[in-house]
């Protein structure tokens, strides 16, 4: 008899072993299911990452144009605003020449310069048509042209 003690202890054991495998065999199932949505959540927030991270230097190139942009803009202000300083300034003096030339009058920023190698008074600008219209069919930034009102 004692044999058959024997085995039916191992019996219970036996069953209550395969009953705690099968339940291990589950949970690892559902911790293996688990891991799997894990794994796709933590690919989809890495996607989403990227896109974030293409939008973000996106952005930054967009804003490195708009600053260089912005820079250019800014020396051209500059300019603008020191050419009008200069323009307002000649309006404050006196002597301001003014000269004509086929009915467009301009202001003579300089009081004396060289054309071809001629020296040439701003006040005798007038008078010599030929410096005149050098100057004004180069553009030289000697002339202001003055607008009507």
């Amino acid at each position: 008899m004692p044999e058959n003690t024997n085995e039916e202890t191992r019996q219970p054991t036996i069953e209550s072993l395969t009953a705690q495998n099968t339940q291990l065999q589950g949970d690892v199932d559902a911790a293996k299911g688990q891991l799997a949505t894990t794994k796709s959540q933590l690919a989809k927030a890495e996607e989403k990452l990227a896109g974030y991270k293409n939008q973000l230097d996106a952005v930054k190139g967009e804003l490195a144009t708009a600053n260089g942009e912005r820079a250019a803009a800014q020396a051209i202000i500059t300019g603008q605003a020191e050419q009008l300083a200069n323009v307002e300034a000649a309006q404050t003096q006196a002597d301001v020449i003014v000269v004509t030339y086929e009915k467009q009058q301009y202001r003579v920023l300089g009081k004396k310069f060289r054309i071809k190698n001629v020296e040439v008074k701003a006040e005798e600008l007038g008078k010599n048509k030929e410096a005149l219209k050098f100057l004004v069919e180069s553009k030289s930034g000697l002339l202001v042209p003055i607008e009507k009102k």
